[in-house]
């Protein structure tokens, strides 16, 4: 079986088995994919870990979510007067996927 099919965004068995070199290789497997699907994606942040040994901080997972991800928060000051009201794209879009660092293998996983 070629690398080709196996990190195929269509092939829904292999998900599950996806090692990506670094956070780059996913995002852009996961941007063909949303692409096919209709949506854009972007990066959502990540979460760090320190190592208790050595003191390093390291990054332990990684979030690449779609673009409409998340809500806007209504400003809370009333007395703030605006010229143009941008239109809000954000729907609450739940379309993510968390990469975690898998030491074992060397790379991400999903």
């Amino acid at each position: 079986m070629s690398d080709r099919f196996v990190h195929h965004p269509d092939n829904d068995e292999a998900w599950g088995t996806l090692v990506f070199a670094d956070e780059n290789e996913a995002y852009e497997f996961y941007a063909r994919y949303a692409i096919n699907r209709g949506f854009g994606i972007g990066f959502g942040g990540c979460i760090k870990r320190t190592n208790k040994d050595s003191g390093a901080v390291y990054v332990h997972y990684v979030y690449i979510e779609c673009h409409k991800q998340g809500v806007k928060n209504e400003s809370k000051d009333v007395d703030v007067v605006v010229s143009h009201k941008r239109v809000e794209v954000r729907t609450g879009c739940q379309a993510n996927v968390r990469l975690k660092i898998d030491k074992f293998l060397g790379g991400y996983v999903i």
